[in-house]
């Protein structure tokens, strides 16, 4: 049980370790502790050290503890007698109630603050539609009249505001989760719901963003790139998807797919 246990813990700590640890993959950014990345980061990297934090203190006052309990009182083979018994301590009982729930309010009222901190509107935001299918994504930026597919170009140091549903409304799909891992939390992508989350990228680079519900077959190949860029780049962006012209197909295969994608948005 004891082998277990530390095994558990081993994993724990290493999973923790990557976790922190800036990675690569694919050329994407994974770090979900960058606290340069967002705001977003920031914050919840800050409960996350407010709950190890206790998580240690607990850890720490059991084992002590159970450890002091285990040689105090063990069994020495000297014994003439049975032990005295003890059926209960007031003071111990109300300590070991009020001092974990004194714990979880404190949380509480943390989180709920992080809550609320991370859900109010940035005056002036982008504002990015979110659109999942299985098994892409589209983003239309609404002020822009763009829309890409699979590809996220951010401008770095402005607000972004993702409405994210799943469907546009008329065709409907299944639910989806958009997250990206190093910028932001998720947020569900449900047919004829909005949900809102918000988030200013810092830090210039590439991201991986993912579905992470489980939403069909292919659910695995639901990822799509994220390019915070400056406000230059972005702006080269825009004005080069919005010149974009399609060639128009001629081969009867591609004139028959056109025609779909074209019945189906």
């Amino acid at each position: 049980m004891l082998q277990r246990s530390l095994g558990l813990i081993v994993l724990l700590m290493l999973g923790l370790v990557l976790a922190a640890e800036p990675g690569q993959a694919g050329g994407h950014t994974l770090n979900i502790l960058d606290r340069d990345a967002s705001a977003f980061n920031r914050e919840v990297g800050g409960l996350l050290a407010w709950v190890m934090g206790f998580a240690a203190l607990v850890f720490v006052v059991v084992t002590g503890a159970l450890t002091y309990v285990t040689i105090k009182f063990r069994r020495t083979g000297k014994e003439t007698a049975e032990p005295e018994q003890m059926h209960g301590n007031d003071r111990l009982e109300v300590a070991w109630t009020v001092i974990p729930t004194v714990i979880v309010l404190i949380i509480f009222g943390l989180t709920a603050q992080s809550m609320f901190k991370l859900d109010r509107p940035t005056p002036g935001a982008m504002v990015v539609e979110v659109r999942g299918w299985q098994f892409w994504w589209d983003f239309i930026y609404k002020e822009h009249g763009v829309r890409n597919s699979n590809e996220l170009i951010l401008p770095v140091g402005k607000p972004v505001r993702f409405e994210v549903t799943g469907g546009d409304g008329k065709s409907y799909d299944v639910i989806h989760s958009f997250r990206i891992a190093s910028l932001v939390g998720a947020r569900d992508a449900i047919p004829g719901v909005v949900t809102h989350i918000e988030v200013t990228p810092e830090k210039i680079g590439d991201y991986y963003g993912q579905c992470v519900e489980l939403c069909g077959a292919s659910h695995a190949n639901m990822r799509f790139r994220v390019k915070v860029v400056p406000q230059e780049e972005f702006d080269r962006f825009i004005a080069g998807a919005k010149a974009y012209q399609a060639a128009t197909p001629k081969e009867p295969t591609l004139v028959r797919g056109q025609a779909f994608i074209i019945y189906i948005h």
